[in-house]
């Protein structure tokens, strides 16, 4: 009798039981459905969104890179790798970017990276680069930290070849230098030039109170002050104060005023000729 009462109970818990799995699939498969198909696309457009991000990096001229919390580089474009002398072998088995930096820059480097994890700005800075040939290259660097769920996992940044800028300020300023030079060389030859004019005027004024001999020394400084007098002339076109005008000019006569200062200047011991063509 109870063999016969159980099997019915057996019977009636399996039709139970496999009604409830049918009506558990029935009633929450198509919302896990749902949330798996969610899932994908999210998936896949994190996918896309990765994809755009790097084509974009490659695109860019200048480096761009990525970094975890210790300095490890989790990301770098090719420019980064040809700026720095690397091949994409070097990056597979590990690159630490503090490398990337000569030694005198590496503990700033640290220090300015905890700040960055730290969620401090701190804008743009130049380093010097070390290319892993040992070439050194100015750069500038702009990070910023990769937030995670509120928590900075690493850094991210662009790194600009400034060497040619670097060239181009180093010039201005020797331009800006020059300019400086040549408005205070024409300061002292505009006031040097009226010393001489006055010099020329008392020289006019003995040639004919003096004797022949006397009267020879004279003509003497008049030349003299006649070159000072051109040489203060080529100063003032260096300071912008003169206009720069094209004349004729009889290139053996310079030659022959420049020979008694050029043999005083070379010195007994170096001999000096002078081959001059004719008119």
């Amino acid at each position: 009798m109870s063999k016969h009462s159980d099997a019915p109970s057996e019977t009636l818990r399996r039709r139970v039981l496999g009604l409830g799995e049918r009506s558990f699939r029935k009633s929450y498969d198509p919302e896990l459905q749902q949330r798996h198909a969610e899932l994908e696309r999210a998936h896949q457009e994190l996918e896309r969104s990765e994809a755009r991000f790097r084509n974009l990096a490659e695109m860019l001229p200048e480096v761009v890179y990525e970094t975890d919390r210790c300095g490890r580089l989790t990301f770098i474009n090719e420019r980064g790798l040809q700026l720095m002398g690397y091949a994409r072998e070097d990056f597979e088995r590990g690159l630490d970017a503090f490398a990337f930096l000569v030694p005198e820059d590496r503990g700033r480097g640290g220090e300015n990276m905890g700040r960055l994890l730290a969620g401090e700005q701190i804008g743009s800075r130049r380093y010097t680069a070390l290319t892993k040939q040992g070439q050194r290259i100015p750069v500038l660097v702009h990070s910023a930290p990769i937030m995670r769920d509120g928590t900075a996992v690493g850094i991210c940044g662009v790194i600009f070849d400034v060497a040619e800028q670097q060239q181009l300020e180093e010039k201005l300023q020797t331009a800006h230098r020059m300019e400086s030079m040549g408005r205070l060389s024409g300061t002292v030859a505009h006031d040097f030039n009226n010393m001489l004019a006055a010099v020329r005027g008392y020289c006019d004024l003995l040639l004919d109170q003096v004797d022949e001999q006397a009267r020879t020394n004279v003509e003497a400084i008049i030349k003299v002050t006649e070159r000072a007098a051109s040489l203060t002339q080529q100063l003032l076109i260096v300071g912008r104060r003169q206009p720069v005008g094209a004349a004729k000019a009889d290139l053996n006569q310079m030659v022959r005023d420049l020979e008694p200062m050029l043999r005083r200047l070379i010195g007994e011991r170096i001999s000096l000729s002078c081959q001059l063509l004719g008119s």
